[in-house]
């Protein structure tokens, strides 16, 4: 069993010390971080620690390959840092779309073990509905289903924390702002609206009238909100007299904030999100096949970087308008069982039992949609089971693009846990067919020399 204390020792060491890290997270099998100074990373002795899969630079976020006990190392990572990091900020000039990957992937790892455990709720509970095992108006379905939909719906709420945490600035104060957006007679009134009744029209300084939007489970309109909020919180606290800044630096920068917000980066956070949707809805509905091929041969490559991230967004935004995703849960969990496949066919080929005990290992890991051990351990470095994985994953990709296959929660890991995310009692025979792709991308890589 690995260290988890030497590990993080290593890393800490080989990435040039407690003072240059700004910052350090996690997601399913990495650790992430922010450096001061990234020319003072020993990547060759990051790789060669024992427990280690990988380590890589994703723009300038720096990332280790830890695979299923990422959690554990974490832990030890923080306690020896004693804190998130302390180091200065980075200097480094970072790329606008460096930049926005790293702030995305810092809001939202955080936030998916409550979305998967919530989202593998809501799947169960469809998978109990279909077969008809419950009834929707019993008090237990309305119990789980309250649970299985409190992160989603309150998500603004959630992404506030993350997104505070990330800009530097008061977590609370995100709070407040989250809830303003959420606050029944925003919610009361877009309801109403939307129904057809008349709602009188909010009016700040008698000109500019307030939008009553739909904020629940919407990102995009928070964060923007939230980075508007750090600049102006660091601003306030600038001038404000030691004295009364307990009192006024909160009021101040919430009294700016949220009208703001209200009329400025929460209606245009709602269209950006919108238009982003509506990108991708039109591809895989006009272009289903092509689409499909090129994310499903794409993503693992895609993930590697660390740049799947971008995603999170768009399938937020399709739970919220459509009901459901057809663009990357269906795509990525097929992609995963691709990785699976090809690492199981080289267990099973394989005349090396060390190699075959670790594709079988790391194979399972994979069917539960935690597919970095598979590649990082197997597959990458064999080349033809990665590429083989590519392969299975475009015209899979495809064909269940084509069938219009459909996610209806988040799950969080997209491995075979997550089937029920993709179950309606009426896409029975679409997830039949889909089942029948899913053993040939199991199964396929075998027959390959």
């Amino acid at each position: 069993m690995a260290d988890n204390a030497a590990i993080a020792a290593g890393v800490i060491k080989n990435v040039g010390g407690k003072d240059n890290i700004t910052n350090a997270w996690h997601c399913v099998t990495r650790l992430r971080f922010n450096l001061t100074d990234k020319d003072k990373v020993n990547m060759d002795a990051i790789k060669g620690i024992k427990g280690v899969m990988g380590a890589q630079f994703s723009g300038e976020q720096f990332q280790v390959i830890i695979g299923n006990t990422v959690s554990d190392v974490f832990d030890e990572v923080q306690a020896q840092l004693g804190g998130t990091g302390s180091g200065s900020e980075s200097t480094a000039k970072e790329g606008i779309v460096s930049k926005l990957m790293d702030v995305i992937s810092g809001i939202f790892t955080p936030i998916l073990p409550a979305l998967a455990g919530t989202g593998l709720i809501k799947g169960v509970l469809a998978l109990l509905v279909a077969f008809g095992w419950m009834n929707t108006k019993g008090s237990w379905y309305q119990v789980l289903y309250m649970i299985s939909d409190s992160v989603f719906y309150f998500l603004p709420f959630f992404v506030a924390v993350t997104a505070a945490r990330k800009f530097k600035t008061s977590e609370f104060f995100g709070l407040s702002v989250a809830g303003v957006l959420l606050y029944p007679t925003m919610v009361n009134a877009y309801n109403a609206v939307s129904a057809g009744s008349h709602v009188a029209a909010i009016k700040l300084f008698g000109l500019l009238n307030v939008p009553y939007v739909n904020y629940t489970s919407s990102v995009i309109p928070i964060i923007l909100a939230i980075w508007f909020m750090s600049y102006i919180h660091r601003w306030v606290k600038g001038w404000m007299p030691g004295a009364v800044t307990m009192m006024f630096t909160p009021m101040v920068t919430l009294v700016i904030t949220v009208p703001f917000t209200l009329v400025v980066f929460g209606p245009l956070g709602n269209y950006v999100g919108t238009f982003l949707s509506a990108i991708f809805v039109w591809l895989f509905a006009h272009m289903s096949g092509v689409a499909g091929l090129i994310l499903g041969a794409t993503l693992p490559i895609i993930i590697m970087t660390g740049m799947h991230y971008a995603f999170v967004p768009v399938v937020m935004s399709n739970f919220k308008t459509l009901g459901y995703d057809r663009t990357l849960l269906p795509i990525n969990f097929i992609t995963n069982m691709a990785q699976a496949g090809s690492v199981f066919a080289v267990a099973v080929r394989t005349k090396n039992a060390e190699t075959r005990q670790l594709g079988i290992s790391t194979g399972i890991s994979a069917l539960l949609g935690i597919t970095e051990p598979a590649m990082y351990g197997i597959n990458l470095k064999k080349k033809k089971p990665f590429y083989a994985s590519l392969a299975a994953g475009g015209i899979a990709g495809a064909i269940v693009s084509v069938l219009g296959v459909k996610g209806y929660v988040m799950p969080g890991l997209t491995g075979l846990t997550a089937l029920p995310a993709f179950i309606k009692p009426t896409t029975w025979p679409t997830c039949t067919l889909s089942l029948v792709v899913l053993l040939l991308v199991l199964f396929w890589p075998l027959s390959l020399r």
